[in-house]
């Protein structure tokens, strides 16, 4: 299992760790991070990118946690009340790409002030990485769990 993240080029941090490091500090949303990196482990360790708990679409992207409570390592996790997404595309039970992500205040994360940015920079992501995996310029194997560029490069770059 390869998780992966995107950095916009003036930065120097990726999406991943700039969602982190936000909210590492914040007492307030502290123990959702806790339990969003506890799940993200327990996704990359055990079980896989399965299908089942990718299911808060949210246009093209996909926000974690799920919306359903879970059991991860004896301990129970109530997601639906969640209020911190963290947004991803997943393109196979091995390959991840997590963006960044924010808390969730309104009915939907475009009326939420956090989040709003947050979701439209997503989707841009998405469509960029949708389009060069149609143009080959990014390829997926899924068997060997990595997306790696068509050109050898080792960060790969949009």
């Amino acid at each position: 299992m390869h998780f992966y993240t995107v950095r916009w080029d003036e930065q120097e941090e990726s999406e991943t760790d700039r969602f982190l490091a936000r909210f590492l500090d914040d007492e307030t949303y502290r123990e959702e991070l806790d339990e969003l990196v506890t799940l993200i482990e327990d996704i990359g360790e055990n079980r896989g990118a399965v299908d089942f708990l990718f299911n808060r679409f949210e246009n093209r992207a996909t926000a974690l946690p799920p919306n359903f409570p879970m059991e991860i390592n004896g301990l129970e996790f109530s997601f639906p009340e969640t209020r911190l997404r963290l947004y991803c595309l997943r393109l196979s039970e091995t390959v991840v790409i997590l963006f960044n992500g924010g808390i969730k205040s309104a009915q939907t994360a475009q009326d939420s002030p956090d989040l709003s940015m947050k979701f439209h920079e997503a989707q841009q992501f998405v469509r960029k990485i949708e389009e060069a995996l149609r143009e080959e310029d990014l390829l997926l194997d899924a068997e060997k769990k990595i997306l790696s560029s068509a050109y050898g490069d080792e960060i790969i770059i949009y």
